[in-house]
């Protein structure tokens, strides 16, 4: 077995560092591996939220539509019959990958039902919810608490799913 150094040496390859560098801080636009929490909302969460009340307002039919979806045709089995629509709607977004990320969307679907539970339109998803924890909504589900108002609208303009619209454009993954 080498020392470290001469590992490195060998196994650099023609690299420099200054491209090794270069690649290392550009990879992901810059914003590295790991995205902020204020990314997580404002993309991932928010377009699964997005779909999530259109599968509420499209019922059945629209489930069946989301089901169908390639992801889900390849996974061992489909989500049981207790899922949730925002478990479904949060899975095919994260794409999850072992019990971990299983766990993870279980409570990203809490964090949807949450802004669900408060009215709260997508348009406004990102800023209203950013201050949000997903152990805050653990520990009001776990309380069997009624959920709290962020702010005083948000009791008396309730939102229409049918109304929201999901995207500008459909996504490919949802036309297959």
């Amino acid at each position: 077995m080498q020392e470290p150094r001469a590992f490195a040496l060998e196994a650099g390859g023609d690299v420099d560092l200054a491209s090794a560098y270069q690649a290392a801080t550009s990879w992901n636009e810059g914003k590295g591996m790991f995205a902020s929490w204020h990314d997580k909302v404002a993309g991932p969460l928010l377009l699964a939220y997005r779909l999530y009340l259109k599968v509420i307002a499209g019922g059945d039919d629209a489930k069946a539509f989301v089901l169908s979806d390639a992801y889900f045709k390849t996974r061992q089995r489909l989500p049981g019959k207790k899922a949730t629509l925002a478990l479904i709607a949060i899975q095919l977004v994260a794409k999850p990958d072992g019990e971990t990320d299983k766990t993870m969307c279980s409570q990203y679907a809490d964090y949807l039902d949450f802004a669900v539970a408060r009215n709260i339109h997508p348009d406004e998803f990102a800023e209203r919810m950013n201050g949000v924890t997903l152990d805050e909504v653990r520990k009001e589900k776990k309380k069997g608490k009624k959920p709290r108002a962020l702010d005083s609208e948000s009791s008396q303009d309730a939102v229409k799913p049918e109304a929201v619209p999901i995207l500008d454009a459909a996504p490919t993954m949802l036309l297959a």
